[in-house]
């Protein structure tokens, strides 16, 4: 950062943003790789509370908002008064893998996250308006390592966001599920309990 701040030649620009780029990809690496290797012990348990989503919503916006801008994206999160009963710290992690991808692979139009209640459930949805996905390759994108021929182009990624969000619904017993159009966009679907033992304690 302080290398972009200061210097004012082109050639040590570009090299500038090409560090910044590749510890951008080494933080992603680490952060994705340790999120695996958590779930993968067997000893760590997951901390299980009834939080709003609310709560979750405005941590994304704040941390997604930007890249969207610089995309020119319209990015919605519709404001919601559910709580849900999961683990605050990987239910965080899930979404934000969800909401990356659907930012990056979407080069006009929108992102949209929002949920609504499904019974003793509730449904967040993650949906856009980018490249999509076939129905063949619904499968293959949520394992590690996988980049589809269109994503790798628009794109540079590891292959590892979708494999993470499968494992951690799965660590939490979340149903994961997604419908896609080919050029015209995805919905990704999470479901969870919902609970209202926090919000009739805290009425007390």
């Amino acid at each position: 950062s302080t290398l972009l701040e200061k210097s004012r030649k082109p050639d040590t620009v570009k090299l500038g943003n090409n560090i910044s780029r590749s510890l951008e990809s080494v933080e992603e690496i680490l952060g994705s790789v340790l999120a695996i290797s958590r779930l993968d012990t067997t000893s760590h348990k997951l901390s299980i509370s009834g939080f709003p989503l609310q709560r979750l919503f405005d941590q994304i916006e704040i941390e997604f908002l930007p890249m969207a801008q610089e995309k020119k994206l319209d990015f919605r999160l519709v404001p919601t008064s559910l709580w849900v009963k999961s683990d605050p710290a990987y239910m965080r992690r899930l979404l934000q893998n969800l909401v990356s991808n659907a930012i990056k692979y979407t080069n006009e139009g929108k992102v949209l996250v929002g949920c609504r209640r499904s019974g003793s459930e509730v449904t967040l949805i993650v949906a856009d308006t980018g490249i999509g996905i076939s129905e063949d390759d619904e499968d293959t994108i949520f394992k590690e390592f996988e980049r589809l021929d269109a994503g790798a182009r628009l794109a540079p990624g590891l292959g590892l966001g979708l494999s993470i969000v499968d494992r951690i619904s799965k660590a939490l017993g979340h149903g994961v599920s997604v419908r896609s159009v080919p050029g015209k966009g995805t919905l990704f679907s999470i479901r969870a309990p919902r609970t209202m033992a926090e919000y009739k304690r805290l009425r007390k």
